[in-house]
């Protein structure tokens, strides 16, 4: 029975991404969804990087952030997100069909329809019944901001944020080595294919944690299983840092950029 929810759940889901991305849907070999972008160029440029990273992982990575961009910079992958958690996804679809453009409107729809089923597995741990968090996947297959940002394709990944904080919650309830091993692969997972969201994640776990721990947290087996869980986070996301950071170490940005693209207390109202 179980089964069959989330198959049916899957596919309704799957209808909903398609309605919400109207009208990709028929389209998806000839189309790239731009969402609000003003022109195509982030979707375009989005394709290039889910290509660079098809282009690499049969080469097991090597020359990786050698990318032949932004000539004469060397590293210049490093200058943008990777996402080659996504990436990864994107070549496996690359196996089944020869047409970029559908390979990456199927990682999208795959996206949404995970956002969904993501979304429905927090409301579950969190003690939700089942037909709720169904009716709240939905939910976040449709999220505005999402659709708003479909020509962003990182902007777009929700579901590991999703398994991430159902993985906190499954820690927090009973601190195994297991579970502090999810935990750091779905938040590493979170930065591999955003890191925007990455980062924000990361500072949201730390904050959650803090107000989410009690007195039966405080233990060696829990010192332990967390410990693992940072190193295997640290581990999966060590060889993406170590190149960002080459990569930009000759860059900076001064205050000024900073405080105009920073958001301000009319954005949050």
């Amino acid at each position: 029975m179980m089964v069959s929810h989330h198959m049916v759940s899957s596919w309704a889901y799957l209808a909903i991404a398609a309605i919400f991305t109207w009208p990709l849907f028929p389209d998806l070999a000839l189309h790239l969804p731009i969402g609000s972008e003003p022109s195509a160029t982030v979707p375009l440029f989005n394709l290039w990087t889910l290509t660079w990273n098809a282009n690499r992982i049969p080469e097991f990575f090597v020359g990786y952030w050698d990318a032949p961009i932004f000539y004469p910079h060397e590293l210049a992958f490093g200058l943008s997100d990777p996402m080659p958690f996504t990436g990864l996804f994107f070549f496996l679809t690359t196996l089944a069909t020869s047409n970029p453009f559908l390979s990456y409107n199927l990682c999208l729809l795959g996206i949404l329809v995970f956002n969904g089923i993501a979304a429905s597995h927090l409301c579950t741990t969190a003690g939700i019944e089942r037909v709720p968090g169904i009716f709240a996947g939905a939910l976040a297959v449709g999220l505005p901001w999402v659709n708003n940002e479909l020509g962003i394709l990182q902007l777009t990944v929700l579901f590991p944020v999703f398994f991430s904080l159902s993985a906190l919650l499954r820690f927090l309830e009973c601190s195994t080595y297991r579970r502090a091993t999810n935990l750091a692969f779905w938040s590493a997972a979170t930065y591999l294919s955003s890191t925007y969201f990455g980062v924000y994640l990361s500072l949201f776990l730390i904050v959650s944690t803090a107000c989410l721990t009690t007195k039966k947290h405080v233990t060696i087996t829990t010192a332990k299983s967390a410990g693992l869980g940072a190193a295997v986070y640290l581990l999966l996301l060590l060889p993406v840092l170590t190149g960002q950071f080459e990569s930009t170490t000759e860059y900076s940005r001064n205050n000024t950029v900073i405080a105009k693209s920073s958001a301000v207390p009319e954005h949050f109202l």
